[in-house]
């Protein structure tokens, strides 16, 4: 763990090819998100990710939707937040919660820019983070996180699906 950080907002980000996908919970996420595509090719909705198909990884996954509003532009709520990601990542349950509504706001704007990225490319995107565990602390959580555009009623970029690993408290970003 890093403890000479004093910002909470300080953050390291390193955006990853989304192709390596070393770990196997990443990967049996990745595979079940190709194998959930439409025929035709279109992004799988909701509707095909099925939480007791991959039951094994709900601890670890999160789903976010993309709520279309005026003032912000595009809102994000996260729908569901594994246990796992509860209890050792995030600290508390974000499930119902919109991101606007979150402290810090550098970190909540860094984190809005990158999901808008994924819903108006359809691109996955993985990245590296390390970040203060809390305010005040000058611990670091070290995690890898893949996100998966997901399609919403009428084809549109509706949801975010993804999958957190935190690293080992001694790997090095």
């Amino acid at each position: 763990m890093d403890k000479n950080n004093s910002d909470a907002t300080d953050t390291t980000i390193v955006t990853i090819d989304p192709i390596d996908l070393s770990h196997k919970r990443m990967k049996a996420f990745h595979t079940y998100w190709i194998d959930t595509h439409h025929e035709n090719g279109d992004l799988p909705g909701l509707h095909d990710f099925d939480l007791m198909e991959i039951y094994e990884l709900a601890p670890w996954v999160a789903i976010v939707d993309v709520v279309p509003g005026e003032a912000p532009a595009t809102q994000f709520r996260w729908r569901f937040i594994g246990t796992h990601l509860c209890d050792a990542l995030f600290m508390t349950n974000l499930t119902g919660h919109y991101m606007h509504n979150l402290d810090p706001a550098n970190w909540t704007e860094e984190i809005k820019s990158c999901y808008e990225d994924i819903v108006s490319t359809a691109v996955p995107h993985m990245w590296h983070r390390r970040e203060l565990i809390h305010a005040g602390s000058d611990e670091t959580i070290s995690y890898t996180r893949l996100l998966l555009p997901v399609s919403g009623e009428g084809g549109g970029g509706g949801h975010l699906a993804g999958i957190y690993v935190q690293d080992e408290p001694d790997d090095e970003p």
